[in-house]
């Protein structure tokens, strides 16, 4: 067989049933498809141990690879055999005159066609770290419709309760869990903002998302570097009370991973984010965000070293447009901790995906927010050199001055998000921010 691609772990059941009635069931666990059609191949189908008496017995493999189940069976005394993946749409048949036979067939045709078994692994795998439930495509426009600030749409919120818009940074942390198809991802990832102010209103936005995923035992890595330019249309169109940005964005990245480099792959993406402020009164306001992105997931020269059957294989490329549209429902409460306002919102978002099929179409994130705002005129800025020399000439003074105005300048939140698609069992996260 030629699913030699390394889309680790590797789970299967095999039972081989006789005509007498008795069975063997084996488990096994692999770090890869060839390790399993390896076996499938030498010790299963055409193993003398279970031919027992020249019987060809009934035999049904059905593995798991990235929560794709792939059949492989066979029937009493046959010597056709049946793959079938069914949420990869795969659906073959091979006879031969001996299993043998049958057995080259399927090898011939998954040499043939295995840059589309790879494409539709990458897509639609529920675990796949590029398409799957849990993957860069879905779980990225979350991230942009971050880039303004510690949160959604934290800018334009700024400036509907009238603070000061200033350069800011904001390191935020995060966890999730991805459950589909009994198998778990756990996404780990530690985005940066930086938020240059160039003149009234606009801005200069960066954002560094750096991402660990554990899926089912299995690593894999990204990384990425955002940049967007803040256009705040409010300030030359009359909109009232109403506050409205326009954010371009453009994004390039790259995700590996321990699977052989088979999703080691560079990710790039272009849209438009829209922030729109309405203000309620009495503390309370508004925040709808529109945004379009248009991912496009291509390979690298790693992609060199991905060969069927000895033969070099070109992954295709996958690309998407993704239209993520969303509330947020903001309370500023009349309390004070630690000299700051206290805040609350609840944030919903519906995401949707056309282009190539992935593992799901949309999904629906609900969010609850809390955290402290402060209105401190203290400005971020790079001055690693000043607190390098005051270090260095031990001005005590000036190193406490300079730690007071952070920690003035400092805000928290802490969030918790749901979210439900087709295609999740469940899906949960929490994530923290600290900016000033």
């Amino acid at each position: 067989m030629a699913f030699a691609g390394d889309f680790a772990p590797v789970t299967s059941k095999v039972v081989i049933s006789y005509q007498d009635g008795h069975e063997i069931t084996e488990q096994y666990r692999f770090s890869s498809e060839s390790e399993f059609s390896n076996m499938l191949n030498k010790q299963i189908l055409i193993d003398p141990d279970y031919n027992q008496g020249g019987e060809l017995p009934q035999v049904v493999s059905i593995s798991d690879i990235q929560g794709n189940a792939f059949v492989v069976s066979t029937e009493n005394n046959s010597t056709v055999l049946s793959l079938d993946a069914q949420s990869l749409g795969i659906h073959e048949t091979f006879s031969g005159a001996t299993r043998e036979a049958s057995l080259k067939l399927l090898e011939d045709w998954a040499k043939n066609n295995s840059a589309q078994i790879f494409k539709a692994i990458n897509e639609k795998s529920p675990l796949s770290t590029i398409g799957g439930v849990s993957g860069y495509i879905v779980r990225t426009p979350s991230l942009d419709s971050a880039i303004d600030g510690s949160g959604f749409s934290a800018n334009v919120l700024k400036e509907l309760v009238g603070e000061e818009r200033e350069n800011h940074l904001t390191v935020l942390t995060g966890f999730s869990s991805y459950h589909a198809n009994g198998k778990t991802a756990d996404v780990y990832n530690i985005p940066v903002n930086y938020n240059k102010e160039i003149k009234k209103g606009w801005a200069v936005l960066l954002n560094v998302p750096l991402t660990y995923i554990d899926t089912e035992g299995v690593s894999s890595f990204s990384g990425a570097l955002g940049l967007g330019l803040r256009v705040p249309v409010s300030n030359y169109v009359s909109t009232g009370k109403l506050k409205w940005d326009l954010v371009p964005l453009f994004r390039i990245g790259a995700i590996g991973s321990e699977q052989n480099n088979v999703e080691t792959s560079v990710i790039y993406s272009g849209g438009l984010q829209s922030n729109l402020g309405i203000p309620l009164g009495n503390g309370y306001s508004i925040i709808i965000q529109n945004q379009y992105n248009y991912y496009t997931v291509t390979s690298i020269t790693a992609y060199t070293d991905v060969r069927v059957n000895g033969n070099l294989i070109e992954i295709p490329t996958i690309s998407n447009s993704i239209y993520r549209n969303g509330m947020q429902f903001v309370k500023d409460f009349n309390y004070k901790l630690l000299g700051r306002t206290l805040m609350a919102d609840i944030t919903f978002a519906d995401t949707r995906l056309s282009g190539a099929t992935l593992a799901l179409d949309s999904q629906q994130e609900i969010g609850f927010d809390i955290g402290l705002r402060t209105k401190s005129k203290s400005k971020f800025k790079l001055d690693v050199w000043e607190t390098a020399e005051n270090v260095v000439n031990l001005d005590k003074a000036k190193l406490i001055k300079m730690g007071k105005d952070k920690v003035a300048g400092t805000e928290f939140k802490l969030g918790f998000k749901y979210t439900v698609a087709t295609g999740i069992d469940s899906a949960y996260g929490m994530n923290t921010s600290f900016s000033y």
